[in-house]
């Protein structure tokens, strides 16, 4: 399926392909047509944050279709669905697409995510749902407060690592209830959501069995940070399977547990709070460091638009903590204000020894900060020392 319209003028469909013109032309009867179950779907890709993405396969046997008509049930007759991520990526494609699809709602489709435009675009095409990445809610909320902000008819937004500090205050704002979900592409199916039924920044209480490990893969105590995992009982069934990756695929299912890759740490109650992926956390003297609880705090100053923490190396051994910050159009603001912002808010150990102001962050299309670019560049000539003032 294409849209001819955004296609170059000398481009032509390949054989078999049919414009989407064609495809709203054609019969709704029933084609008859066989799906082998083992047959390859779709490939979707990991973000590509730390290196290369890797491409995911999925088989018609493990399509999703049952956990998405299970969403459904949250939905209305009339709802409006609406993404501006890019349909290349699994929320966009399945959570956005597939769903409106499956339940035979409207999905407005935008060509990127512009903070400036988003809820225009929101009244516009009278959306009741979408779902929100990463960063999206906190850039969303450093826009200058309007009296249209409760002028929408959103219900329900699906969220994924939005922090505790700014949830109740988007809800109330724009008048909406935000769902709270975990899920990766490469996740094996497995989800976690907070419906309301746990505290405000978790992602809620898992319905199958996990645990909670370190690096020797011993149970952590509660309250501390590891590795999410969670069992498989039929490897058959929640076998992950990276494209021509064979190395790959044999390590994310190991003695019946799939490895995440995400550390978290759960409460008393067994509700758990997302912290950081585990090839972007970093040490530092001793201490353990979650750049997102780092990139949190700096994103709670004013001036900040958005952050990206991560570790160089340290003339000590093991990490320094460097953080790359963009700030709001027009504003200003000193490395060492910063850094006594971040002084009173975040262990000593976790407060930046590097401070870099730059005009934006290199992203992926998923709008996922590329901490290897940033990484490779290391300290430059116009980083901040805060041990050299």
């Amino acid at each position: 399926m294409v849209d001819a319209s955004e296609a170059p003028a000398a481009w032509s469909p390949p054989a078999g392909w049919l414009t989407l013109a064609q495809l709203m032309e054609t019969s709704d009867e029933e084609p008859g047509a066989a799906i082998d179950d083992e047959a390859m779907s779709a490939v979707m890709y990991t973000s590509g944050t730390t290196g290369a993405p890797k491409g995911v396969v999925n088989r018609y046997k493990s399509s999703g279709l049952e956990g998405i008509r299970q969403l459904g049930a949250m939905m209305k007759s009339d709802d409006v669905f609406y993404t501006c991520l890019p349909l290349f990526h699994a929320n966009a494609l399945f959570l956005s697409g597939l769903r409106a699809l499956v339940l035979g709602r409207p999905l407005a489709l935008s060509r990127r995510f512009s903070a400036s435009r988003f809820w225009d675009e929101i009244r516009r095409y009278h959306v009741t749902s979408f779902n929100a990445l990463g960063a999206m809610i906190p850039i969303l909320m450093k826009q200058p407060e309007r009296e249209s902000d409760t002028d929408n008819k959103v219900r329900i937004v699906f969220s994924a690592a939005c922090p505790a500090s700014v949830w109740a205050e988007f809800e109330k704002r724009h008048g909406l209830f935000l769902i709270e979900a975990y899920a990766a592409v490469d996740g094996a199916g497995f989800a976690v959501i907070n419906a309301g039924n746990a505290p405000k920044g978790s992602f809620g209480k898992p319905s199958t069995e996990v645990r909670i490990v370190d690096d020797e893969g011993r149970e952590v105590a509660v309250g501390e940070p590891g590795e999410l995992l969670f069992r498989v009982e039929d490897e058959k069934l929640r076998k992950v399977e990276y494209y021509k990756n064979e190395e790959a695929s044999a390590a994310k299912i190991r003695d019946g547990w799939l490895y995440t890759g995400d550390l978290v740490r759960a409460d008393e109650e067994g509700n758990l709070y997302f912290l950081d992926r585990k090839t972007d956390s970093l040490r530092r003297r001793g201490e353990n460091i979650s750049s997102w609880e780092v990139e949190r705090e700096i994103n709670a100053h004013a001036d900040v638009l958005e952050s990206a923490v991560f570790g160089v190396p340290s003339e000590l051994g093991e990490d320094d903590v460097m953080a790359v910050v963009v700030l709001k159009g027009g504003r200003t603001l000193a490395a060492a204000e910063l850094v006594a912002h971040c002084d009173a808010r975040m262990a000593r150990f976790m407060v930046p020894r590097y401070i870099e102001f730059q005009a934006a962050l290199p992203k992926t299309e998923t709008h996922r900060v590329q901490k290897r670019v940033l990484k490779n560049n290391g300290v430059s000539p116009q980083t901040w020392d805060r041990e050299a003032h």
